[in-house]
């Protein structure tokens, strides 16, 4: 079972919208709200996470994809329950796959 962690700016809902078969956990049910993303990943990693879900579009700036201890998944849109609901099947689809360590996007397709 493929463990994702929401970042603190995912709205938390999100979880009950994908997949039994993802086990899905909070930045803040894990007690981490506030932590940098650099320490944040590390933390992750660390407790047995397999990829960190974000609508944060910065870390990609932040970060570097070479050195990031485990896939992060970015979302282009906002962090709303009802922002996030038109990407749920691409962000399954995406969270399903095999991630490799480094920054996955996920948006819309063109109409």
């Amino acid at each position: 079972m493929k463990k994702v962690l929401l970042d603190e700016n995912v709205d938390h809902r999100l979880a009950a919208l994908l997949p039994e078969a993802l086990e899905v956990r909070s930045v803040g049910g894990e007690g981490l709200t506030g932590v940098s993303n650099g320490e944040l990943l590390q933390r992750a990693s660390a407790a047995g996470f397999d990829v960190l879900a974000t609508t944060d579009r910065n870390m990609e700036h932040q970060q570097n994809p070479a050195t990031l201890p485990l896939p992060v998944v970015v979302v282009y849109c906002g962090s709303s329950v009802r922002d996030l609901r038109p990407f749920v099947p691409r962000i399954v689809e995406v969270l399903e796959s095999n991630l490799r360590k480094g920054f996955h996007k996920v948006r819309m397709p063109p109409p």
